[in-house]
């Protein structure tokens, strides 16, 4: 990131980049290994992959007014919103720079790669505005359309990290289609898993406000079910805040989402979900050891408490 000029464009480009879980680009890796190559051979994809991340949490951010990422500040509320956008579209480039400058992979299959990125950005930048568009009532807010939004927003970059890392590491055809099905079930596990934390998890661990989604006005997945499932006086009292603040008393609320049974309802989604990326395990690889790590991706993405 050295090459970035000026400083203050560099830093906020790589404010996200200390801490966070890693997910996608362990994914990227393990891909590779379950393969049978070679998990070096993807270190630079997985590099490319993470970066594409953080672009879009960048601008996912500013959309969304949070204040807190990954425990410290968001990089349009540290900088400004001018800087956060230029941050955001640097790395968008830097993903794609990266892998080209240091993967060494030859010419076809750099052009695969770079083709794959560029589909996982233009199908999150659907994905965001599928999120947006229910958001302001330009969408029916129905779970159909919900994982619609999830599948193109957080699921397609699971589903590009394991495929790229399997046609580096030479996977065929159907075996790589096969991992890009594993990344996408497991993300939109994942995506359902996270709203569920959005409304129950502590703080501390979740490093951002836990109720943003209500302040925010975002239809999540236990949210949409909620409002088909809820009553009068609890639509009432949920509307009064949405789209405005986080709940003073967020106890109450959350026992509101426990009681429709839209916590349980998203919680077994969620596991469905993931539970058909576990039944496509013995399909990718016969390796005991990276079968095991792919399992625990799995198990982590739907039972997190963070």
């Amino acid at each position: 990131m050295k090459e970035i000029e000026p400083d203050g464009l560099r830093e906020s480009c790589t404010l996200y980049m200390k801490g966070g879980k890693m997910l996608r680009p362990s994914l990227a890796l393990i891909t590779a290994g379950a393969v049978g190559a070679d998990e070096s051979l993807a270190v630079d994809f997985a590099a490319a992959i993470e970066i594409l991340n953080v672009y879009t949490l960048i601008h996912d951010d500013i959309i969304d007014k949070d204040a807190m990422r990954r425990g410290g500040p968001t990089v349009h509320a540290k900088f400004d919103t001018a800087t956060a956008i230029l941050a955001g579209d640097m790395n968008h480039s830097l993903s794609v720079l990266i892998f080209l400058s240091a993967s060494g992979l030859g010419d076809a299959m750099s052009v695969r790669i770079v083709e794959l990125l560029e589909k996982t950005s233009r199908n999150i930048c659907e994905g965001q505005f599928y999120d947006y568009a229910m958001e302001k009532g330009k969408m029916p807010c129905t779970l159909d359309n919900y994982l619609k939004m999830a599948e193109h927003k957080t699921a397609w970059l699971y589903a590009a990290a394991a495929q790229g890392g399997s046609i580096i590491a030479n996977a065929d055809k159907e075996k790589a289609s096969r991992f890009f099905e594993f990344g996408r079930l497991l993300g939109i596990g994942f995506q359902i898993w996270d709203d569920v934390l959005g409304l129950t998890a502590d703080e501390k661990e979740l490093k951002k406000p836990v109720g943003s989604d209500v302040r925010e006005g975002k239809m999540s997945f236990p949210i949409i079910h909620f409002l088909d499932n809820c009553d009068k006086l609890q639509k009432e009292k949920l509307l009064s805040v949405f789209g405005k603040e986080i709940p003073r008393n967020m106890n109450e609320f959350r026992q509101m989402f426990i009681d429709t049974g839209s916590i349980e309802y998203a919680r077994k989604a969620s596991e469905r979900y993931a539970e058909g990326a576990r039944l496509l395990i013995p399909k990718l690889t016969s390796n005991t050891y990276y079968a095991q790590l792919l399992s625990g991706l799995v198990d982590f993405s739907v039972q997190r408490a963070y």
